[in-house]
């Protein structure tokens, strides 16, 4: 695979070599193919085709990601490159490789010219001693195919390649064409004048007016004798693209200058970028039936009388058969008249049911005026900006619009009243309200009286729409669904309960169920089998009735079911007796509680609160009618920590008893696993920063392991893995936590100090392959740490210092380790137990 570099000075030297790289350069478009037909992701490996032994292969491999996750990196993000894969037996592992290759220039100095790409199978045993190498000729990369993914679009691939080998050939043929007399063959110079290469002509060819070298055209022709194409016979050139201004303060380049073509013929997508959003007068850009593009403004007129008909023209298509109906399956449209009216083969799209398109509203100026006058629309077609200026949102097509309000006025709310809260106390002559220093009771819960009326109001949208309808070409449904069956009453309590039944059937489709409450209409669900009732008033009998809706609005007959909600227990139960609570083991409390005295059933809450904190429900659960519970402590790294809890009693009916008194354990500080904040930590760029410089939501290099433990899932300690085993990944610091320690360990490797708190577990080996974590007070001077290449690095020295550092704890998802101070160590939150 071949890439050319255009940037350098002097000129780019038109040689036959060098020609014959461009030809074939060409292939880099397939990159563009693959990624627009295989949805190809910017910063991920592809395997395009497998190579075998006895055929090549492709892959799409972006070589350098920093600059796809390194955040401060603002170069745009670099396309992947296409690699051939030469013919072998496939490993698993992959070496690439790039080799420049230099030219002399038109200075006379040599620049690189070209790239060769060229990827391999090796073996694991390369792959693992290997190391990435990048130097003035030569860059080699090393991959595990295992992460890269597969285009299983094999059809369109071979499609695709099968063009690009016919494509090479053809390119083969056209250079042999080329004469050497025209070429600078030793790349010693650039070329000048004009390049005359037979009957295919460039003309003024300028390459004098700046050190690089450049077509400058201002009439581009293309043509030859054989085959003209034109009208204009007495010059075989006909104009492609001229610039018709002549002008240097301007450009107007003209395509197909003077019709010296009948027709152009384009392929592919074609955009319009400056293409007006309407045409002034009324009229459209169509198809003909030669694939001709024409105007007409018969189907528009900017008086929009063409409504009517259009729709004639619709109910034509309508009453042809469904195999002459020109109208496509799917299509959906606005439907401006009654549901009843809609035709014969069309039905209404549910999902767009309730939706209004953007509106378009364009009153005149004295329609406006006559409108802010009367106060005609204002919140609705028009509004006043902080300024005061009139805004017409609807007045563009297309307008995103969105800022239209109304003021609801309090008669045009339904009845309602509000809540409050008062200071009140009590004298002979009953309650007062405010505060009263020698009998004062507290806060009491009231409502005011009952305001508002529900007063109707209108809201005119500026455009009116019925219906969105869909054209299946099935004839009209008329058919209504099964009823539901096996309506039934289940979990009643004294203000709710829930419904559920068993699904009807329809020849289309159910859409809807609809539930109803003493024959009122009080939801409207999708399908779905069930519905919890709620609001409901203790000890009342209810009637409740389900209807299903099909697709075309078919309601089926309902189904009954009456049920009487429980009556209201206001009494509250007694309080729990007592409760203790202890530390079971490090960290983890162990709670119980005395039971009420009460006969009937209850449940239990247990809230807890941190040193001053406040209280809250442990864990958001009710506990049933057990008698004990256990609480992690989440103990303090660095200080002392008081925990308080108290429960209370639930019944049946939600009464609630009051709190136990509260009582109190004691936690003291955690031992924690820190580095030196000044540590390097690697990032999943290939950089380092300081610990101290880390931030959440920094991205780290880390390594996976097929049978890792996870530290939320189990003691990772008791797991073992290989070193082989070991896959380069990304973590996401998720917390940060500082600190001053009073002790450390300082262990020296051939390149590095590292400085670690004894807790801190390190990856080790002690045979060069089996993998463990070691506390950092467990490793011995015979281990083997284990670097950010996954090779293994000797311990030369461990020393126990007895003196404060200020150091650093990372929290990192995806997998529990990170590489810190060049060593792999694994992710250790604050919430080890102590010793």
């Amino acid at each position: 695979m071949k890439q050319i570099n255009f940037s350098h000075e002097g000129g780019f030297p038109l040689e036959q070599e060098t020609l014959e790289r461009l030809q074939s350069a060409y292939r880099t478009e397939l990159f563009g193919a693959l990624k627009a037909h295989f949805s190809i992701e910017t910063c991920k490996n592809y395997i395009v085709a497998t190579a075998t032994e006895k055929k090549n292969g492709w892959a799409i491999i972006h070589l350098d990601k920093k600059d796809c996750t390194d955040p401060e990196y603002n170069e745009e993000t670099p396309e992947g490159i296409l690699y051939p894969i030469l013919k072998g037996k496939p490993t698993g592992y992959l070496k690439t490789i790039r080799k420049d290759t230099n030219l002399i220039y038109g200075t006379g100095k040599s620049q690189t010219a070209y790239f060769d790409y060229e990827a391999v199978y090796i073996e694991q045993a390369e792959y693992t001693t290997g190391a990435s190498q990048t130097d003035k000729t030569l860059a080699a990369n090393y991959h595990i195919l295992g992460s890269f993914k597969e285009i299983l679009d094999h059809a369109a691939l071979e499609k695709i390649l099968t063009e690009l080998d016919t494509a090479v050939r053809a390119n083969a043929k056209e250079i042999t064409k080329v004469k050497d007399e025209y070429l600078a063959l030793d790349g010693s110079k650039t070329m000048k004048g004009n390049l005359n290469m037979g009957t295919y002509h460039i003309s003024r060819l300028d390459v004098g007016e700046n050190p690089e070298a450049n077509i400058r055209a201002y009439d581009f022709r293309l043509g030859s004798l054989e085959r003209r194409g034109m009208k204009h016979g007495q010059n075989y050139l006909g104009r492609a693209l001229v610039d018709s201004t002549k002008d240097a303060a301007t450009t107007s380049l003209t395509l197909n200058y003077q019709a010296d073509w009948d027709h152009i013929h384009i392929g592919g997508k074609v955009h319009l970028d400056s293409a007006p959003a309407t045409a002034d007068d009324g009229s459209f850009l169509l198809l003909g039936e030669q694939n001709q593009i024409i105007r007409s403004n018969s189907l528009l007129n900017p008086l929009l009388s063409h409504v009517d008909d259009l729709i004639n023209r619709v109910t034509k298509l309508e009453e042809k058969k469904p195999a002459e109906s020109a109208i496509p399956k799917g299509m959906i449209a606005i439907w401006g008249r009654p549901a009843s009216q809609i035709p014969e083969g069309w039905e209404e799209y549910v999902p767009l049911r309730g939706r209004m398109p953007v509106g378009f509203y364009d009153p005149t100026g004295d329609e406006k005026t006559q409108d802010q006058r009367e106060g005609r629309g204002e919140g609705v077609t028009y509004y006043y900006d902080n300024d005061g200026y009139t805004i017409y949102p609807f007045d563009t097509i297309l307008n995103d619009g969105g800022h239209i309000k109304k003021k609801i006025l309090l008669s045009e709310m339904p009845s309602h009243s509000h809540k409050f809260t008062a200071d009140h106390y009590v004298t002979g002559s009953g309650m007062r309200f405010g505060s009263n220093a020698s009998d004062d009771t507290g806060l009491v819960n009231l409502e005011t009286e009952p305001s508002g009326s529900g007063v109707p109001f209108s809201v005119m949208n500026p455009y009116r729409v019925i219906h969105f309808i869909e054209y299946t070409g099935r004839p009209k449904d008329t058919t209504k669904p099964t009823s539901p069956t096996d309506l039934i009453a289940t979990n009643i309590d004294n203000k709710s309960l829930i419904l559920s039944w068993i699904k009807s059937s329809d020849d289309i489709g159910v859409t809807n169920y609809l539930v109803y409450k003493d024959n009122e209409l009080i939801v409207t669900l999708g399908d779905v089998s069930s519905y919890p009732v709620t609001g409901l008033n203790p000890g009342t009998r209810y009637s409740f009735s389900v209807k299903a809706r099909d697709k075309a609005g078919n309601l089926s007959d309902s189904v009954f079911k009456d049920a009487t909600t429980t009556a209201t227990d206001t009494i509250n139960p007694p309080m729990p007796l007592s409760i203790t609570a202890y530390e079971k083991t490090p960290n983890y409390i162990h709670i119980d509680w005395e039971p009420a005295p009460n006969t009937e059933p209850v449940t239990y809450q247990l809230f807890k609160k941190i040193d001053d904190g406040e209280y809250h429900e442990l864990a958001a659960r009710r506990l049933g009618s057990q008698l004990a519970s256990e609480d992690y402590g989440e103990g303090n790294e660095y200080n002392t920590v008081r925990f308080f809890y108290k429960v209370r009693a639930i019944d049946a009916a939600l009464n609630e008893s009051p709190f136990t008194e509260p009582v109190e354990v004691v936690l003291p500080p955690m031992m924690v696993a820190c580095f030196d904040v000044e540590s390097p930590v690697t990032m999943a760029s290939g950089q380092t920063k300081k610990l101290k410089n880390i931030v959440i939501g920094d991205k780290l290099q880390g390594f996976s392991f097929p049978n890792e433990i996870d530290e939320s899932a189990g003691d990772y300690f008791l797991w073992n893995g290989k070193r082989n085993e070991a896959i380069k990944t990304e973590v996401t610091v998720v917390d940060k936590k500082t600190s001053i320690q009073p002790n450390f360990y300082e262990i020296k490797t051939g390149d590095n100090i590292i400085k670690v708190t004894g807790e801190h577990p390190l990856l080790i080996t002690e045979d060069g392959e089996s993998l463990k974590w070691v506390s950092a007070k467990n490793v011995a001077q015979n281990m083997l740490l284990i670097d950010k290449l996954g090779k293994t690095k000797a311990i030369e020295s461990i020393l126990f210092r007895e003196e404060p550092l200020e150091v650093a704890l990372l929290d990192v998802e995806n997998v529990d380790n990170y590489v810190i101070s060049g060593i792999v160590v694994h992710n250790n939150k604050p919430s080890q137990p102590r010793e």
